[in-house]
């Protein structure tokens, strides 16, 4: 018989959960207190949270939002990232902690509905942010414009340089 706490825990993670798209499995283990707020305070400056729940409560309540698939990344001291945008950004804050002090290991996660394995996660991490994305595609959608004024502009500018000279010559002949 599940008691009021642990009734409320799952609750309370079913509400942060539902309606993040994306969330990743973390081991902490043999991380220090320290390093643990560090983490938390560089992901939470990229707009995530780094949370540390109950493997068991931590299922029932993905489980009670249809995801049951991810079984399988809680084992062990498992802590959950939760971000609602930027996974990129946030993976790669999280894997170069993990390079300076090998933790914590991303087990994997869910982005937008589709589980993420762990092999996945380090091409996930080197995604540019959104904004940068949509840089690049204004930038591609403007390129044939702007080759086409730069273009047409020469060819103009060709044609007042012809005329401009016409009306030299004319002028030094008469």
């Amino acid at each position: 018989m599940p008691n009021p706490k642990k009734i409320e825990t799952v609750k309370r993670l079913e509400e942060r959960l539902r309606d993040v798209p994306y969330i990743f499995f973390a081991d902490y283990k043999g991380m220090r207190v320290n390093e643990l707020q560090t983490l938390k305070r560089k992901l939470r400056e990229k707009g995530a949270v780094f949370t540390v729940v109950k493997n068991t409560l931590t299922y029932i309540a993905l489980s009670n939002l249809g995801m049951e698939n991810t079984k399988k990344f809680l084992k062990g001291p498992t802590a959950l990232i939760v971000a609602k945008d930027d996974p990129g950004g946030v993976l790669k804050t999280v894997l170069e902690f993990d390079k300076e002090r090998k933790l914590p290991a991303v087990k994997g996660g869910i982005a937008e509905g589709k589980i993420v394995e762990e092999d996945q996660v380090e091409a996930l991490s080197k995604l540019s942010s959104r904004e940068v994305l949509l840089a690049q595609l204004v930038g591609t959608l403007q390129a044939p414009t702007r080759g086409l004024v730069t273009v047409l502009s020469g060819t103009i500018r060709g044609l007042v340089i012809a005329l401009n000279q016409i009306k030299e010559a004319k002028e030094r002949a008469s």
